[in-house]
């Protein structure tokens, strides 16, 4: 599968690039994650803690008792997307293991030299 040969990285230099002092993170958002983080943590039972928080933001309907998806129901989900949406999240998954490449060898590689290097694994 060789999709990523079709991906373009924008080549930028550091002076196109402008310095902020800002935090990207929405002060009350970095809060409420952090308390989130701490309330799982500190649970006896963590996946319970994670499963109830997941109820909460409606992300797992309550009729789930867990998070885990079998990887059977995973492929069959996959199986019977339509092609284009199947061939968007191919693009993506390809998109997030050349950006991973790039930054595990931030430094050593430009992510075209990473694309490059996953084909040869490949």
């Amino acid at each position: 599968m060789a999709l990523y040969h079709n991906f373009k990285f924008e080549q930028v230099t550091p002076k196109s690039i402008s310095a902020t002092t800002d935090d990207p993170v929405d002060a009350t958002a970095l809060e409420q994650a952090r308390a989130i983080v701490t309330s799982v943590r500190s649970a006896p039972i963590r996946s319970s803690k994670l499963l109830s928080i997941a109820h909460s933001f409606n992300d797992i309907p309550t009729s789930e008792a867990t998070y885990i998806v079998p990887a059977e129901q995973l492929k069959a989900a996959y199986d019977a997307l339509p092609d284009n949406e199947r061939d968007a999240l191919n693009a993506i998954h390809m998109r997030v293991k050349v950006f991973a490449e790039a930054q595990r060898n931030s430094g050593e590689a430009t992510p075209k030299q990473a694309a490059l290097n996953m084909e040869s694994r490949d």
